[in-house]
């Protein structure tokens, strides 16, 4: 599964590379090419945030009011997959996640705000999602020992 956040006003959210989405699918074409076998193609997702109801928690909250509202809010099962154009299920699971999750607000570019900045939402509704399903192992690319670390065991 593959998510990007199209709705984040930021001037670092927009997708730079329109062929992201292109490429996800090159690279399972080359895979099952190389590989063998047949499995169906990745999903492809929009904003992950859309995975709970719309506005369910305010950007002005702090964040644990932030966390207890997206702890509380029902986790949808399905979202528009660009690869499938049609709703697909969010709530299969994997052995492995592994995910970049948007670090904006851990990096200079952006301000040092980390669970304080625009972007927690992603990372909360991803916890949500993962803990839902139990994922065995998620691995999560971001800046550099600022990855909520301390929030880790709260999940």
């Amino acid at each position: 599964m593959c998510f990007f956040n199209e709705n984040i006003h930021h001037p670092l959210t927009k997708e730079w590379d329109r062929g992201c989405r292109q490429l996800i699918h090159d690279h399972f074409d080359w895979v099952k090419l190389h590989v063998g076998g047949v499995c169906r193609a990745p999903c492809v997702f929009g904003n992950l945030e859309r995975c709970i109801p719309k506005n369910t928690f305010d950007a002005s909250n702090d964040f644990w009011t932030k966390f207890k509202k997206v702890d509380e809010a029902v986790l949808f099962s399905t979202q528009y997959c660009y690869t499938h154009n049609q709703q697909c299920r969010l709530d299969k699971g994997s052995d492995l996640e592994v995910a970049g999750l948007p670090c904006w607000d851990y990096s200079l570019v952006g301000k040092l705000l980390g669970e304080n900045g625009p972007t927690i939402g992603a990372f909360l509704t991803h916890a949500k999602r993962h803990v839902a399903v139990g994922t065995p192992l998620i691995i999560i690319e971001n800046v550099k020992d600022r990855l909520l670390l301390k929030y880790c065991r709260v999940f």
